[in-house]
């Protein structure tokens, strides 16, 4: 099932964390900075490692879904 809910503490959230260990360091100082900037959080909410942890659980239920992995998942191109 595609859909499930995916703990921090599966093995299967620790190796893809693993995998993905740069872009997720990435992805939540983005977080940090575009939470920062609306203004709607100090930086020790806790929002950012939030966001960080649903975009690898993204990444789990993607392999889940397309039974595929994410080739590229930077880009330059925001669209």
């Amino acid at each position: 099932m595609a859909f499930r809910k995916i703990s921090a503490k599966e093995r299967i959230f620790i190796n893809v964390k693993s995998e993905y260990a740069g872009v997720y360091e990435d992805f939540k100082e983005f977080a940090n900075i575009q939470t920062l900037k609306a203004g709607n959080s100090k930086k020790t909410s806790g929002k950012a490692d939030s966001y960080a942890r649903y975009f690898i659980k993204l990444i789990i239920l993607y392999k889940d879904f397309f039974l595929d992995k994410l080739e590229n998942i930077v880009s330059e191109e925001v669209s």
